[in-house]
């Protein structure tokens, strides 16, 4: 074995129809003139450049995903120097992005797209273990690289034969809701006539707006429209007002995954054109390694694949250039009027589109590659489509595998060296449109997109390979075989050899034989002898080589990429950017008309017309690519009870698929489709030609484009006109929802197009065979389902035909439908429709069947009489499910219908046996079990004209029962509506005369006493005695029989009733005439009464005597009755019933009875007069309602009446009881005013009672005091007399009267007055007898010695008296006057008490006793201690007040004296001191009571005192006062001072 150098060249897979993202390397020419081209340069713009958060990118399987594209900055080009960051990755030689993005669903049906989705979402541990056994037989021959260019790591990486297993996805956290807000929700309304045509002139499709009762049922509502609507395609129905669907979807949690759609490849001639250039291109590759030179004509590139299209549709080459239509093709092409552009183009076609379509040609006729077709390959797929299988093996870039021709040159080198991962290079190969070097002008440096600064998004353009590239980077050389990488390639078809391993074995010969000969496709791995080619190869191609299968074969795997996963806000978030940005940059154009859609997109207003014109456009933009995002084929199994849900529709009683077995997503379970601005949905009719019903729950329009199943062929030659070579590559294109083609070109086509806007709360239907497509205006939430109804088993049938002959796998088996309605179905009705469909399957079955019985004489049959699961009875051949009866052969598992059988192996004819479900007998049963119940119409009928053959008058019965079993059978019958109207003719007097015939229970009589309920009193008069016929009505029923000629036996029996009136008139009249005769007192026999009023009542007619008769009867048990309650205690209404009844039966007045039964009800009228006089009156009082309670046995009264006087008086009395509970509350218990008020308030509405009017009383006198106690606490309050006596008053008032109260305010104000009368007696002249203790007086003397203007001593030298009057002694009043021996101070002999008080300190230490008794500094704690009352309110606290105030005047005038004194720098003159102490001393003398400034120190009177002393004895002896021979006298110090008559040492005065 020779392993691969690491110098190897990386082999990159072939692509298979991928959009670009590599430019071509090869340029055309430039221009005749030499300029080169200036045609506008493509654009790419995607939706995933718009970052929104709660996206998650699909894990794919590839190691190296593409890289997330990044948002251009504005004003940002990428130049040559700064690459595009869209494209930019960390491997500077990424793989291109078509080369792993390889994730996606290519939908051919939704089964394919229901499996691929739940593929795709199978979790990445679940991926390794399904992939453990391929992973391993590739290890050694594909190592994957570890590098991740997107940092994304892969499921399963296998490097150096160790694996690892990728964490789980981490759980996402919940996403906000939906916003609502700018969402369109549903809303009924009816559009106005449009005033302008739609785009491409289309009509719009019918729009249908159902009654309430027309929408009861679905189903039949269907059928109703069909014919109206089917032969348009679609239609849309508006569901009646007040409809609403349930939306029950999570917004929070829901999640889904979208498809990327580049909507200018979906168009059919866009990706048509794209294949041939890629084919064109690969094969002029292999050719000649530099390409073709792509002439340009009126300085633009010339359009091959257009060339071509229109060369053959003259007829191709040679017809044209015979004919010399050259000219015509450039005129078609728009080069009309250009010199020599004829030759231009044949040459151009002559050198490159010319040799390609010989070599095709020539592939095509050649024996051996013939077999080798593309269609070979995509004809046996066993196990899975080609395309999901190319998918997963280019994931991984291939390692070079070199061919045994260079192995050999190198085998005695004997070296043996692991194979290492090579970075893989891009194949320049023409991917789109867009980029093709076959349409493209040429371009010398990388292609700058056109800068948009009013829009960011990414702005992709294909990367060209530069000049470093093209130099160091060789193209891979085609490849020889050497070892098997896999048995996993792709399928064979089913003639190969066992031993066939691709890459090792030749596709043509089978042989591995000359492997140094052998090639390899650098498309798909197969390899190809190079002898065994035609035309052969002689040597080995330089660069890459593909093979006819991959060169003819390119796009056939065409398909959508996965985008992103999303919560609906995320997408919400994602579309309103890219639509708003869109359309800013992109504004429409001045609109046409009034469109009342028409709405404000960011700062542009677009009508749905705009949306719709601008989608086309970017579809049919061979240079605009725009890549969107469309949830689409979202599982739902969210049901209702409604049955316009789309739950349920396919279940509802007339619909088919109800009868499939199994669930089948996306036909029986709906999905969910959420779609985002342009996201498109393309052409395709439903699976099985079913209609389909498709409801918006919210949001944008969607536009939808029907064409009807009748125009379904036109439709489809259309398209492959269109694209033929896609359809030649892919015959079963349409099947597989990815190709558009505008409504205009396919109207050109003569093909009838119609349109329709969907919005919220409306529903589409499609109808069978219709081939509809559409797109979305931006955000909404579709749910889509299909449905089936009798009249599409024929569209069935054709569609299952269909599919053999594309070999496209059925959804479900249309033979099993039809046997579970035969087993589950027994209706006439069923088997109406289903006969036909029933027979033919039958008798084509049994035809194959007996077919093959003559082709295989001996056949092997078996009978399983079970059901196997679909995949073992799908034909291996046409992919048909062949539910009746199988071929089998033991050497294999496989297969095979009874058309196909000798496909199936290559074992002998008598190997094959047929198992069956149902042999021939068990068919025919079933057939013949059908065909009776069809043939009930038939027997039916054959009743009905015996019926109405027997007789002239036929039987009603018999008619009755022809119509119920006409309805049971539910069919349609020609002779029904007829008959039914006759029966429903005749009903009318059959059923007058079945209501008089009725027989009337007779009520028994009961008696009046006791009354009964207003229903229960069954009077035998009026209607209910006299019946509802009378005799002229039976006389019209009998006519209108007559008339009708009917036979009936209730007419025969209304017939005797008129000889029963007649005697029974003639007995009653009878008995009356003897009972009025025979006067009041007459005996009766009740009997005989009872006996014939019973009789007339029991029929339903009203006779002439009855109301007679039943007087009689009803006199005579009234007396009974009244003899009965004569002693009974009766109510009002009691009374009152027997007086009416005495009334109605006539009973004399003068009867004893009825005289006893006047005066009860004049008695109980006046009961009731007096109630309702009290209970009306607004005041109720008390004892009147005593008294109306317990009126005398005797009075009758209202049982009603009594009950609301009990419980008014029961309201009263327990007024009176909480009233009193108030007043006398047990232990000690207090009332708030507030709630006393509150109960007087409610009773004094209704009520007057004694108690309620005292405890208002109470309650008005506390409420005033708790106001007068608030003002009081407040200083607010005026009283009317002294406060204190006032209060001690109210005191007295709540302690007798208002105990019962809570009175907050006055409970305060009492414990202020307790504390006042405390401090009262505090204070020191406090109820003291002697005058000179009042306090009056002492605040009179307080101010009078306290004024501060008084505070200097008299100016006259005269006033040293205690009193503040001159002491002048006079010679006739000597006696008047003393003076102190000590001081020298003169006095009114009247004002001094014994001693001197300005030197004895015996008047100021207390040893003199005085009345005032207290000291100064008493009076201050008592002050504090005074309470808030007292302050406010007392006028001893007034006095008090005073004194302290006054009393702290004096003493600071007495402070700043002595501080003066005492000061050692400056004294005072002693004349001036001592007559200012004298002064002081004389006012403390007069206020009578000790003043000291605290406590703990002397009286101010003592301290002025010893002063005075002091500084007299100081001026005695400075004057010389007291000196005796020759010195001062002495004096002691305690001596107490003497009084002498001032004669002695004054002179007298001069006066």
């Amino acid at each position: 074995m020779v392993h691969v150098p690491q110098t190897a060249p990386v082999r990159v897979p072939g692509r298979r129809g991928r959009p670009p993202k590599n430019r071509d390397p090869l340029a055309p020419t430039a221009g005749a003139d030499g300029s080169a081209s200036d045609a506008p340069k493509p654009t790419f713009v995607s939706s995933l450049s718009f970052k929104v958060k709660g996206s998650v990118p699909i894990s794919k399987s590839s190691p190296s995903p593409p890289p997330s594209p990044q948002k251009i900055p504005e004003n940002t080009v990428p130049t040559p120097s700064q690459p595009s960051p869209a494209t930019t990755s960390a491997n500077p030689n990424p793989p291109p992005l078509y080369e792993v993005m390889r994730g996606r669903a290519p939908r051919k049906s939704k089964i394919d797209a229901m499996a691929a989705i739940n593929a795709r979402s199978v979790s990445p541990s679940d991926l390794v273990k399904q992939s453990n056994s391929a992973a391993a037989a590739l290890a050694h021959s594909q190592p994957q690289s570890s590098g991740n260019t997107s940092g994304t790591p892969a499921p399963r990486s296998i490097v150096n034969g160790t694996s690892s297993t990728k964490p789980p996805k981490p759980s996402l956290p919940e996403s906000p809701p939906v916003d609502f807000s700018y969402i369109k929700l549903p809303k009924r309304q009816i559009d106005p006539p449009r005033a302008v045509p739609r785009p491409f002139e289309l009509e719009d499709c019918p729009v249908f707006y159902p009654t309430a009762d027309e929408w009861k049922d679905p189903m039949q509502y269907v059928k109703s429209i069909s014919p109206v609507a089917k032969p348009y395609g679609i239609c849309k129905i508006v569901p009646p007002a007040g409809w609403k669907m349930p939306f029950v979807i999570d917004t929070k949690t829901f999640r889904f995954k979208t498809r990327l759609q580049r909507l200018n490849s979906i168009e059919a001639s866009s990706r048509a054109k794209l294949n041939f250039l890629e084919q064109l291109y690969r094969f002029h590759q292999q050719q000649d390694q530099a390409g073709p030179v792509i002439p340009t004509i009126n300085h633009k590139p010339l359009d091959l694949w257009l060339l071509r299209k229109e060369v053959h549709g003259k007829g191709g080459f040679e017809i044209v250039s015979r004919t010399k239509q050259w000219g015509e093709v450039a005129r078609i092409m728009g080069y009309d009027g250009l010199v020599g552009v004829s030759s231009q183009l044949k040459n151009a076609y002559t050198r490159i589109i010319l040799p390609f379509e010989q070599f095709s040609d020539h592939i095509r006729n050649s024996p051996s590659m013939s077999l080798l077709s593309p269609a070979s390959f995509r004809f046996y797929p066993p196990s899975a489509p080609s395309r999901m299988r190319m998918g997963a093996k280019t994931v991984t870039p291939t390692p070079t595998r070199m061919s045994r021709a260079r192995a050999a040159s190198k085998a005695n080198t004997n070296s043996v060296s692991a194979p290492k991962s090579a970075t893989p290079t891009r194949t320049s190969t023409p991917m789109s449109i867009s980029s093709s070097s076959l349409s493209e002008p040429p371009e010398d440096v990388d292609i700058k997109p056109p800068v948009q600064t009013d829009i960011q998004v990414e702005v992709s353009v294909p990367p060209e390979d530069d000049a470093r590239n093209r130099t160091t980077t060789p193209k891979s050389p085609p490849r020889l075989s050497t070892t098997p990488l896999s048995q996993s390639g792709p399928l064979r078809p089913i003639d190969r050899t066992a031993l066939y391993v691709q890459g090792d074995t030749c596709e043509v010969c089978h042989s591995g034989d000359n492997g140094t000969k052998m090639l390899l496709c650098d498309g798909c791995d197969r390899g190809y002898h190079t002898f065994c080619l035609d035309p052969p190869l002689v040597n080995i191609p330089k660069g890459q080589w593909y093979c006819h299968i991959c060169l003819f074969d390119t796009g056939g795997d065409y398909g959508f990429d996965e985008g992103e996963e999303h919560s609906l806000h995320s997408f919400q978030e994602r579309d309103f950017a890219f639509r708003k940005a869109w359309f800013e940059s992109h504004p429409p154009k001045a609109p046409e008309w009034e469109d009342p859609h028409r709405h404000q997109i960011g700062n542009v207003m677009v009508s749905e017309d705009d949306v719709e014109r601008e989608f086309w456009r970017l579809v049919e933009s061979p240079l605009e690519t725009v890549e969107i995002e469309y949830g689409a084929d979202v599982h739902s199994t969210t049901h209702g009870r409604d049955g316009w849900n789309v739950n349920n529709m396919p279940i509802v009683s007339d619909s088919l698929l109800r009868y499939v077995k199994s669930d089948i997503s996306g036909m029986t379970v709906p999905w969910i489709y959420v779609g985002m601005v342009f996201s498109t949905f393309c052409w395709h009719n439903e699976d099985h030609y079913t209609y389909s019903v498709n409801y918006m729950h919210w949001g944008e329009t969607k536009t939808w484009y029907g064409v009807p199943g009748d125009d379904a062929e036109k439709f489809e030659a259309a398209i492959r006109s269109e694209a033929p070579d896609l359809f030649d590559a892919q015959p079963d294109l349409l099947f597989q929802l990815v190709t558009l083609m505008s409504p205009k070109r396919l109207r050109e086509a003569d093909v009838r197009v119609y349109g329709c806007n969907q919005r919220p709360g409306e529903y589409v239907i499609t109808f069978p065979r219709a081939y509809h497509a559409g797109f979305n205006h931006g955000l909404n939430l579709n749910e889509a389902v299909n449905f089936a109804i009798p009249d599409w088993l024929t569209d069935g049938r054709d569609c299952v035909r269909r599919y053999q002959e594309h070999q496209k796998l059925p959804v479900f088996s249309h033979e099993e439908l039809l046997i579970t309605i035969t087993q589950h179905s027994s209706t006439i009705k069923t088997a109406v429709w289903l006969l036909d469909s029933l027979r033919e399957m039958v008798d084509k079955q049994l035809e194959l069947r007996n077919a093959l019985r003559q082709t295989i004489p001996r056949l092997t049959e078996s009978l399983e009489e079970h059901d196997w699961p679909e995949e073992q009875y799908q034909c291996v051949v046409c992919k048909g499910f062949t539910y009746l009866a199988q071929v089998i052969c033991d050497c294999t598992k496989q297969v095979a219908c009874l058309e196909h059988w000798d496909s199936l192996c290559s074992c002998a004819s008598s190997a094959r046996v047929l198992r069956k479900r149902f042999d021939d007998d068990q068919l025919l049963k079933i057939l013949a079990k059908v065909e009776e119940r069809s043939k009930a119409p038939l027997t039916w009928r054959d009743r009905l004209r015996t019926v109405l053959m027997e007789s002239p008058i036929p039987n009603l019965a018999d008619l009755r029962v022809l119509v119920a079993e006409a309805e049971e059978m539910a069919v349609p019958l020609e002779e029904y509506p007829n008959l039914k109207q006759f029966v429903e003719r005749a009903e009318v007097p059959a059923g007058d005369a079945a209501r008089i015939l009725a027989k009337r229970v007779p009520p028994p009589f009961k008696k009046n006493i006791p009354r009964r309920p207003p229903t229960d009193i069954a009077s035998l008069s009026g209607s209910v005695l006299g019946g509802e016929f009378g005799v002229e009505d039976i006389r019209d029923v009998l006519w209108s029989a007559d008339q009708l000629s009917i036979r009936c036996e209730e007419i025969d029996k209304l017939q005797g009733v008129l000889t029963w009136i007649e005697k029974w008139e003639i007995k009653a009249e009878a008995m009356l005439r003897t009972m009025k005769n025979g006067g009041p007192n007459i005996q009766v026999d009740c009997n005989a009464w009872d006996d014939l009023f019973m009789e007339a009542f029991t029929h339903n007619v009203r006779l002439r005597h009855l109301p007679e008769v039943e007087k009689v009867i009803k006199r005579i048990r009234l007396i009974d009755e009244l003899k009965d309650v004569e002693d009974t205690a009766l109510t009002l209404e009691d009374v009152q019933e027997l007086l009416a009844q005495a009334r109605i039966c006539d009973l004399p007045s003068e009867q004893e009875q009825a005289k006893k039964l006047e005066q009860k009800v004049e008695r109980g009228k006046a009961w009731y007069a007096r109630a309702v006089q009290v209970l009306e009156h607004p005041l109720r009082s008390i004892e009147d309602l005593n008294k109306l309670v317990s009126p005398a046995p005797s009075v009758p009264v209202m049982p009603a009446l009594l009950e609301r006087i009990d419980a008014t008086r029961a309201r009263a009395r327990e007024l009176e009881k909480q009233a009193k509970g108030i007043l006398q509350p047990p232990s000690g218990r207090k009332t708030t005013i507030s709630d006393a008020l509150r109960l007087v308030n409610n009773a004094q509405k209704e009520f007057i009672i004694p108690a309620i009017q005292h405890l208002h009383d109470c309650a008005t006198l506390a409420t005033r005091y708790e106001q007068a106690c608030a003002e009081i606490l407040l200083k607010r309050y005026s009283p009317s007399k002294p406060l204190f006596e006032e209060l001690r008053d109210m005191r007295t008032k709540v302690q007798t009267q208002l105990w019962m109260f809570s009175i907050p305010s006055w409970e305060v104000i009492d414990q202020q007055l307790v504390w006042h009368d405390v401090w009262l007696e505090k204070l020191p002249w406090y109820r003291i007898p002697q005058p000179a203790m009042q306090g009056k007086l002492i605040v009179d003397d307080v101010i009078e010695n306290t004024r501060p203007e008084d505070n200097k001593p008299p100016a006259d030298p005269d006033c040293t008296c205690i009193c503040p009057t001159p002491v002048r002694v006079t010679s006739d009043r000597q006696n008047d006057a003393v003076q102190c021996d000590h001081c020298g101070a003169k006095f009114h002999a009247k004002c001094i008490e014994g001693s001197c008080p300005f030197c004895d300190h015996h008047h100021w230490n207390g040893a003199i006793t005085k009345p005032r008794n207290f000291q100064y500094t008493d009076l201050l704690p008592i002050a504090i201690e005074a309470p808030e009352l007292t302050k406010n309110y007392s006028l001893a606290w007034k006095h008090l007040d005073i004194i302290i105030t006054f009393v702290e005047k004096l003493n600071r005038a007495i402070d700043n004296f002595l501080s003066v004194v005492s000061e050692p720098s400056g004294p005072m003159p002693l004349p001036d001191a001592i007559a200012q102490i004298r002064h002081f001393l004389r006012k403390l003398y007069k206020i009578q009571f000790v003043v000291k400034p605290r406590a703990d120190l002397p009286a101010y009177g003592l301290t002025l005192c010893h002063l005075h002393r002091t500084l007299a004895t100081s001026r005695s002896a400075q004057n010389g006062n007291g000196q005796q021979n020759g010195g001062p006298k002495k004096y002691k110090s305690n001596r107490r001072p003497k009084f002498i008559f001032t004669a002695e040492n004054l002179l007298p005065a001069a006066d």
